[in-house]
């Protein structure tokens, strides 16, 4: 076996998915025929900032490898890897270097002696037989420790040579660490004592993994909690005990807090002195919890110090804490919570009119407020580029999901947010990636678009044009600036009043998009996002028997979403049923206590049944306290008189009243105080408190008739019906979008789907004989039910949606048909060969 090939079997040994590189590298190839995804860039360093950002993401569990040429490559490749470097992110790097006997003549470049510095462990196998010993280095080394980049150099010569075979590889290990009990006692010791104390968190609880056991720490010592730039997305920004993050852009409560902290503890970080950090007031007693033990007393004294993995350190921490505090909290939550809250109103009651601002050309401030409010938060990954967009986005922007924010600035290096991007793609394919930039950044990578395109990695790139470039030009020219001059470019900072109106960030455009108020701007920008394939469940039959045994069904079938890919869970709403028929509401509660990721929504929810501010308060409810997780859906429901006349209303009001029925939801949502008047329903200055944490709220419409996708169009944000033919959700999607246009309205180009019943066995006969006595009678007639079921194996299943999605549809829920004691077994095989194609499509 060739060199190049033992290189690239090691690499699919350790579990490497793609190999991002720069031709020519043997390596490269080698991994091709491996069956590796090679993914070829138009420069070295966005190559390596992708790999950079698939490390990140999985927190260090899926290594990023980047391959590139010796000479030319290896040396435009070196500020990618000081990048990660100094931002301590674990890579595999793989130069090829020149043929061994020229390898240390002037001027050949030697990455084995120039990037010595800017990497963890540096190596160059000059053997064959050393090429399997160096790779078992490397990663052990990047796995290992303060993660890194690990640099192996590989002669161009040695990669064509033989390597005895059988390779003898089994994949590293990942170790941990913990600290030393009395160190523990000690910082615990003082974390009680303390009356202050702050918790300033980094990027090694993302590493660790440990988020969980710091909201837990946080809550037991009712202590609020900051991050740094790298460390921002560890601790949910929503959180009554959140102070936000920021660098050179800080919050009023954030600046109050450090100054007022009798006691800062630092989880996971490194306390680096740097221009882009948060930085620690003099004079502050400092707990310091590194894996890096370098890091202590390095730029900050510390009084206490933990060494240790930060998993292991929290738990440690928990442990101690919960003793001193005999299990349980002191009382101080709401007092800290309401002094955060009232400080933080304060700060945003300075901001909102410059985060809302409606000026010509927009401000950034408005671009990045709108984004925030707009998208999903908590499935996008977003990060910012150097300069004023970091500034900008880092104090304003809250994640509530770990990982969802890649934050930097050790080094600021103008197009790393370009690759960071399109590398969180690889790594998370089901979220939406965002990297915001400004003209200066573009300049350095924008070639890498086109990368982007070709490798098939979508991601959204928000271009704020800050004139950056201009003013260099200006400067450059060696023009004496007036003092006004000065002031106007300088930026602001987030903690203080803005100095001008128009600040270094200038102005915020999408490349080609005209003004228009931001929400239509981004509204705009839809079409260069990403369309999210989901896939969600609506249990089948219901087991009969003793209702213990249906109780633990029920809950078997939730987990098993909830650990699946699984997108989320759907209830069928009826007041009458021979079969037992769970009621929505009260599922999704309960669907919300148990779950952390699952979603949940009515399939549908018949408006006509219930009062609208009713209904809009439950799944306002539902929404705030899943943390926006429910999928409102309504619709006019089953076509059955004696459901409608069970719940007072005759049965051909049913339309109108839901009608009126969304029109009352959506201003409960929207709307301080609704006052009503209409045919069925009259209001008077009723509030909806609190509001869904999605703002605005989707409402999705079912039903299959023209009036349905009427009702989509003029009134809601998405269409979703059932027992329909794949032509036929094609024609309805058309006509749902030309409703729309006729009431100058828009509904999302992915809020487009469809119920399918299925039923998984490889023979589609033996599928359709267990299916049919569970398929609901006088639904659709044969050959809709032909067309519109998937009966078979998985990939009948995937040829069925994918009917649907050449129809305009990305969303489904899957009924199984089939005997309940056969359900789990269903959507276990749906969720492990169905799902995971579908949704990274």
């Amino acid at each position: 076996m060739k060199a190049a090939a033992a290189v690239a079997e090691i690499l699919k040994r350790e579990g490497v998915k793609f190999l991002i590189g720069y031709p020519v590298n043997p390596i490269i190839e080698a991994a091709a025929e491996a069956d590796i995804r090679t993914i070829i860039v138009r420069q070295e360093r966005t190559g390596l900032h992708m790999a950079d950002a698939v490390s990140r993401i999985s927190s260090g569990d899926r290594v990023g490898v980047f391959a590139m040429q010796h000479g030319p490559g290896s040396e435009n490749a070196f500020g990618g890897v000081a990048q990660a470097y100094g931002d301590s992110v674990p890579i595999i790097v793989l130069p090829g270097g020149y043929p061994r006997r020229i390898t240390n003549i002037q001027p050949n470049f030697n990455s084995f002696l120039n990037f010595q510095h800017v990497t963890k462990w540096c190596e160059q196998v000059i053997v064959p037989d050393a090429v399997v010993d160096a790779m078992r280095r490397a990663f052990t080394q990047v796995k290992n420790g303060r993660p890194r980049p690990v640099l192996i150099e590989f002669p161009t010569d040695l990669l064509r040579e033989e390597v005895p075979e059988p390779i003898q590889y089994t994949p590293t290990q990942r170790l941990r660490s913990g600290p030393d009990p009395r160190d523990v006692s000690r910082v615990a010791e003082a974390l009680v004592a303390a009356e202050r104390p702050v918790i300033y968190a980094g990027q090694g609880v993302h590493y660790a993994r440990a988020w969980q056991a710091l909201r837990d720490l946080a809550e037991l010592l009712e202590a609020p909690v900051t991050t740094s730039l790298q460390g921002k997305s560890a601790f949910p920004e929503t959180h009554p005990l959140s102070l936000g993050s920021g660098g050179r852009s800080i919050s009023k409560q954030l600046n109050h807090f450090l100054k007022n902290a009798d006691l800062i503890f630092g989880i996971g970080c490194s306390f680096a002195t740097t221009n882009y950090g948060v930085a620690m007031p003099k004079g502050k007693r400092i707990a310091h919890a590194t894996l890096d033990p370098t890091d202590i007393n390095k730029d900050v004294p510390a009084d206490l110090a933990l060494v240790g993995d930060a998993g292991l350190t929290l738990q440690a921490l928990l442990v101690e804490v919960k003793d001193r505090l005999k299990g349980g909290p002191r009382g101080r939550f709401s007092a800290v919570t309401q002094e955060i809250k009232n400080l933080k109103s304060e700060w945003l009651a300075q901001w909102t009119p410059r985060l809302t601002q409606d000026t010509k050309p927009l401000s950034p401030y408005r671009v990045l407020w709108d984004l925030m409010h707009t998208v999903d938060v908590a499935n996008t990954i977003i990060t910012h580029d150097a300069g004023s967009p970091r500034d900008q986005i880092s104090p304003f922007w809250e994640p509530v999901a770990p990982l969802s924010y890649i934050g930097w600035g050790k080094t600021t290096q103008l197009g790393y947010g370009l690759g960071l991007a399109m590398g969180a793609k690889l790594a998370a394919p089901d979220k939406l990636c965002v990297n915001v930039w400004g003209d200066a950044a573009i300049g350095f990578t924008g070639m890498d678009f086109e990368t982007a395109v070709r490798e098939r990695i979508p991601i959204l790139s928000i271009l704020l044009n800050n004139f950056s470039q201009r003013r260099l030009r200006r400067d450059g020219a060696g023009l004496r600036r007036s003092r006004r001059a000065r002031e106007r470019a300088r930026r602001d900072r987030a903690g203080h009043p803005a100095r001008h109106s128009k600040d270094a960030g200038g102005h915020a455009r999408a490349p080609r998009v005209p003004h228009r108020e931001g929400r239509r701007l981004l509204d705009v920008l839809d079409a260069v996002m990403q369309i999210k394939y989901r896939i969600g469940i609506m249990p089948g039959p219901w087991p009969a028997g003793s209702p213990a045994d249906g109780l633990d069904f029920f809950w078997t079938l939730i987990d098993v979403c909830e650990r699946t890919a699984i997108d989320s869970v759907w209830f069928s709403d009826r007041l009458s049923s021979p079969t037992p028929v769970l009621e929505p509401m009260t599922t999704m509660a309960a669907v919300a206590a148990r779950t952390e990721r699952l979603k949940f929504g009515p399939s549908v929810l018949v408006a006509p049944f219930r009062s609208p501010v009713l209904a809009a308060r439950q799944l306002a409810m539902l929404d705030y306290l899943s943390a926006g997780r429910v999928l409102p859906a309504v619709g006019i429901g089953v076509e059955q008189e004696r459901e409608f006349l069970a719940a007072g209303v005759p049965f051909r009001e049913r339309g109108r009243r839901t009608d009126e029925a969304i029109r009352i939801m959506r201003q409960c949502w929207e709307e301080s105080e609704v006052t009503y008047a209409g045919e069925f329903w009259r209001l008077d200055r009723i509030t909806v408190l609190p509001r869904p944490l999605q703002q605005p709220m989707p409402l999705w419409i079912g039903g299959n008739s023209e009036a349905a996708m009427r009702r989509a169009g003029r009134l809601g944000d998405g269409w979703i019906p059932s027992f329909i033919t794949p032509e036929q959700f094609r024609i309805g999607v058309d006509k749902t979008l030309t409703f729309a246009a006729e009431a100058g309205r828009e509904v999302p180009g992915d809020h487009f789907g469809s119920l399918v019943n299925f039923c998984l066995d490889p023979d589609p006969a033996a599928a359709r004989a267990l299916a049919l006595p569970f398929i609901p009678r006088g639904r659709a007639d044969a050959p809709t039910l032909e067309a519109c079921t998937a009966f078979g194996p998985a990939e009948l299943v995937a040829e069925r949606l994918e009917q649907y999605v050449r129809g305009g549809g990305s969303k489904f829920v899957l009924r199984p048909m089939c005997p309940p004691e056969r359900m789990l077994d269903q959507l276990a095989e749906l969720a492990a060969e169905v799902v995971p194609a579908f949704h990274a499509r």
